[in-house]
């Protein structure tokens, strides 16, 4: 009988010239949970998809139950007994619990033709639910579940084909407090069914909680592997980020006046009880887990999502039920996460996706103006170094950076422009454009505009903010300021929690 359920060792996998993963592996026992931990861009993704069959490694050994196995494709690693929840749940939701469990292979009667048995397929539905200590109506469709429900629907799938190997993928990221102590309680279930179960977390506190041991990964390589406990938050952190790894920052001003937006206890159907301060000239950066409320209080503040409580002020201007409209006109800009879905109008010029916001400074009498168009776009295009600066060329035809430069001049080109709402300003650009856009937030921010900027990158915020409030499950519970806001103190926060502010 072998020691390790699973063995992988040295793997290497490269896209292009980059190197995602350098030499990693790590083992996982029988009925053991076993955290993967790193910092963004550490191989924690790479490596889950090549144990599940999505990518195939260039070099390296992955042994399961004591034989090696060639991966070809998810498929083949299900059959072999490994299966993995990811973040992003595969559910189809007009479909019901039992479709979803048994997708792709449906029980069918022995009909001419054949015909599926939903008999069979509704039972065997309650039987891998009862496995793992749950109790769902089979029959309620997906779109009826919370999110919660839906994570146990998903790991029930994976049970069903007798999975060995449990891959769960930031699996608390959007759940509450009660769904994670449901999810606990039935990942104890499977470690006593001796399923073997790997853990891919950002969240610290949660170790103690439920895992056994935990590998630490950095730069594609894995550091280190310990027992719960060894080892205190600090220490991992260091290992995640490497000794003396710490971000230069620019140079930070003390503001204690000129109030440009005022927040008080301002709460949605998500959001409880948030109240912050930006002044003029100011970079206060949100950080958190997914699903921490960072997208959800931008939205609000920009009117796009509904406040139940709380108010705040632009200036001496109170704002109890914003929208979308009577912001703008307040001098508020955002910039979506989504730069493809919500921020740039595909198909459209330069010049229109740059004049969308500021129609009103270059109409008169229902009619454009067009010197006044033309001088708006030279500017922003100028204000940005966007390249190529063509107006009339199509968007979609420039880079995902040059993209995000034409979406900030929209905002640049207002002239009453007050506030900047940031939400992932640099997700999916080059490491060169980001350099670009951040000395162009230093630029806005020098002519006291004030950014509230989120972001899912430490090293980012660290770079270009002043201060950064940390959110927890909807609610700030920390705020990190000046010569404290370095690189390790704030992973610290976002991976281990803080105290409510």
């Amino acid at each position: 009988m072998t020691e390790y359920l699973l063995n992988l060792t040295n793997i290497r996998k490269s896209f292009g010239n980059v190197k995602a993963l350098q030499g990693a592996g790590f083992t996982l026992k029988k009925g053991e949970v076993h955290a993967l931990l790193g910092a963004n861009g550490a191989g924690k993704s790479t490596l889950m998809k090549i144990i599940a069959g999505a990518y195939k490694q260039d070099e390296g050994e992955i042994v399961l139950q004591g034989n090696e196995i060639k991966v070809e494709n998810p498929q083949q690693v299900q059959e072999l007994g490994i299966s993995i929840v990811y973040q992003e749940f595969s559910l189809i939701n007009d479909l019901s619990i039992a479709e979803n469990i048994f997708m792709g292979r449906l029980p069918l009667k022995q009909s001419f033709p054949p015909s599926i048995d939903s008999k069979k397929m509704r039972t065997d539905s309650e039987i891998a639910l009862q496995k793992i200590g749950v109790s769902l109506n089979v029959k309620r469709l997906v779109s009826d579940l919370s999110v919660g429900e839906q994570q146990i629907v998903e790991i029930a799938k994976a049970i069903s084909i007798n999975a060995k190997v449990l891959i769960l993928d930031e699996p608390t990221s959007a759940l509450n407090a009660k769904e994670i102590e449901r999810l606990f309680a039935l990942i104890r279930v499977l470690k006593a069914k001796d399923v073997g179960i790997i853990y891919i977390t950002h969240r610290m506190n949660e170790l103690e909680m439920i895992c056994d041991r935990v590998t630490i990964m950095r730069d594609g390589r894995d550091i280190g592997t310990y027992h719960i406990g060894e080892k205190t938050i600090n220490e991992m952190v260091d290992l995640m980020l490497g000794e003396a790894r710490e971000t230069a920052k620019r140079e930070r001003i003390n503001r204690t006046g000129n109030v440009v937006l005022q927040v008080n206890n301002l709460s949605t159907p998500f959001l409880q009880d948030i109240s912050l301060t930006l002044h003029k000239g100011e970079i206060v950066g949100l950080a958190g887990q997914m699903g921490a409320g960072r997208t959800e209080l931008l939205k609000a503040l920009f009117g796009a999502d509904k406040i139940k409580s709380g108010s705040f002020y632009i200036e001496d201007d109170k704002i109890a039920a914003p929208e979308i409209q009577h912001m703008i006109r307040h001098g508020v800009g955002f910039v979506s996460e989504d730069r493809k879905g919500e921020g740039i109008f595909p198909g459209r010029a330069i010049r229109e996706n740059i004049v969308v916001s500021v129609m009103r400074q270059i109409t008169h009498a229902f009619s454009i103006k067009k010197t006044a168009e033309n001088k708006t776009v030279k500017e922003a295009i100028e204000k940005t170094d966007l390249h190529p600066p063509l107006p009339e060329r199509s968007i979609e035809f420039l880079s995902g950076g040059n993209q995000q430069k034409a979406v900030l001049g929209r905002w640049l080109a207002m002239d009453h422009l007050k506030i900047l709402l940031l939400d992932e300003p640099t997700r999916g650009i080059d490491i060169g454009a980001k350099g670009q856009i951040y000395e162009l937030l230093h630029q806005i921010a020098e002519k006291g505009i004030g950014i509230l900027i989120a972001s899912s990158d430490a090293d980012e915020l660290v770079q270009i903010c002043d201060r950064v409030i940390i959110l927890e499950d909807g609610k700030a519970t920390h705020e990190i300021n000046d010569d404290e806001l370095t690189l390790n103190s704030l992973t610290a926060h976002i991976v281990g929690g803080g105290q409510h502010v």
